[in-house]
């Protein structure tokens, strides 16, 4: 649980004729998948505070090890509060708690020198400068139609490729599943997103006060 990053985030698509054609033509499908994120960014660029639930699945085949629970996330621009389980993933946007409850110890790092720790926001806002889009097909997924769309960091990181689906008919985010280079996909299966205006400020900050006998782990 400790490694996952902050993922507004399984499915394993079978290698088609459709597969061997975008290996043709790249360029096509790279713009593709650019225009679809441009729409996607831009629905919920309209949604200045929201909440969002999901389910949370990790899953590492070579172990067999699979593990989920249910998540609610708060945001507010480049600031989140998401509850996971016994743990709390929570930024003002300058500074990133991350609380551990299990073993009742928080860690403290500033945004910017976390890596590997998006929010659904800042992967649609920033996709064009942090990762390249590939557009892998059109399918249905519990119901509804989307677009499948793989992001490759274009700086190295512990994350090799992150796949997303995206609704055809509103663009809202429907999965994001980060792939590890030891085999784990992490998964953030949205269930439901709605607006959420007039979200408490003290949200968004960690009060080691209220957790007697915690161990702070600053790192900034």
């Amino acid at each position: 649980m400790t490694t996952n990053p902050f993922i507004f985030i399984l499915l394993l698509l079978p290698w088609s004729a459709a597969g061997k054609q975008q290996a043709s033509q790249p360029m096509v499908y790279d713009e593709k998948a650019t225009e679809i994120l441009q729409q996607a960014s831009e629905v919920l660029a309209g949604y200045p505070e929201l909440k969002v639930t999901f389910v949370y699945t990790m899953e590492n085949p070579r172990f067999s090890e699979k593990e989920s629970m249910d998540g609610t996330l708060y945001a507010s621009g480049d600031k989140y509060h998401m509850k996971l389980g016994d743990n709390l993933f929570i930024s003002d946007g300058e500074v990133a708690w991350t609380f551990l409850g299990e073993v009742n110890e928080v860690h403290i790092s500033l945004v910017e020198h976390s890596q590997g720790s998006i929010t659904p926001t800042s992967l649609l806002r920033d996709f064009q400068e942090d990762y390249r889009p590939r557009w892998i097909s059109e399918e249905d997924h519990q119901g509804a139609r989307m677009h499948v769309i793989d992001l490759f960091p274009e700086q190295p990181e512990a994350f090799y490729k992150y796949r997303t689906g995206i609704c055809t008919r509103n663009f809202h985010l429907v999965y994001i599943t980060a792939h590890d280079r030891q085999g784990g996909n992490y998964t953030y299966q949205i269930t439901g997103m709605k607006p959420e205006p007039g979200i408490p400020t003290e949200l968004f900050t960690f009060d080691p006060g209220l957790y007697p006998g915690i161990e702070v782990v600053d790192l900034r």
